[in-house]
């Protein structure tokens, strides 16, 4: 889950590099300057959702790039990890997924979620704007290029903090020490009208926000009986998480910027 949850802050370093290459294009037709971003972003994402159809499985028998060996390996894993399961691929259940939509872990991580996705999604939109206070000489192209560094430490620590609780097989208490992060972070950034510190701040909160959200997904997906709960308990998660980046929008307003009280 923390690989998963790792591609957040990736997608931000990764789109400010091609967002930078991208502006270096003087057009595609009629489409110019920020435009160009919204089109050529949005035909790799579609070229990719089209070849997963194809090409993800739902199951390790259906997985045509395994062999037969490592589809039985496969499946042996996902019955270990499933005691006491006689079906590995359940078909639709409505119980279950009910189970798993209004389970108490569900919706109070997915809470969670939804207040740490406020502070994900607005890093995001406000990124650009404290760099461009820190080097408001720099080209549009370099400021972007500066807003990659904090996110690539963003998706470290969303896999190191993981891979920590594994290790010690301690969640809740590892979980806890990423908030602090996040909420230095903020005190920084409130307190000093300093860009340099400001900039130091984008890596703390990036360091501990996604890290956070990993274990709000994981915590939910652990805590129901089935695949088909899992599915649902999930889906309830990100959804609830997807409006915290709606709340965003109207909490970082550019009138308020760049403080942002």
């Amino acid at each position: 889950m923390g690989l998963y949850i790792a591609c957040a802050p990736l997608a931000g370093g990764v789109g400010g590099l091609l967002a930078s290459g991208i502006l270096k294009i003087d057009g595609i037709g009629r489409v110019h300057t920020w435009q160009q971003i919204f089109l050529i972003e949005g035909i790799i994402t579609t070229a990719i959702g089209i070849a997963a159809y194809f090409l993800m499985a739902d199951r390790p028998e259906t997985a045509r790039w395994l062999s037969v060996e490592e589809k039985k390996l496969a499946a042996d894993r996902i019955k270990a990890d499933q005691v006491g399961s006689t079906i590995l691929l359940e078909g639709m259940n409505k119980r279950a997924i009910k189970e798993g939509i209004f389970a108490t872990t569900t919706l109070v991580n997915g809470l969670m979620f939804l207040l740490n996705n406020i502070t994900v999604t607005g890093v995001a939109f406000f990124a650009p704007t404290i760099v461009g206070t820190i080097y408001p000489t720099k080209t549009t192209i370099q400021k972007q290029l500066y807003t990659v560094p904090p996110y690539i430490v963003g998706a470290l620590c969303t896999c190191i903090f993981p891979y920590i609780t594994t290790r010690v097989k301690r969640r809740g208490v590892v979980m806890l020490c990423t908030a602090p992060l996040v909420i230095t972070g903020y005190i920084i950034f409130v307190s000093t009208t300093n860009p340099q510190a400001r900039y130091g701040a984008l890596f703390l909160i990036l360091a501990g926000s996604p890290s956070f959200g990993a274990f709000t997904n994981g915590w939910a997906a652990i805590n129901v009986a089935s695949d088909t709960a899992r599915a649902a308990a999930l889906g309830c998660v990100v959804m609830m998480g997807n409006c915290g980046g709606l709340i965003s929008t109207w909490s970082f307003m550019p009138s308020d910027g760049p403080d942002y009280p």
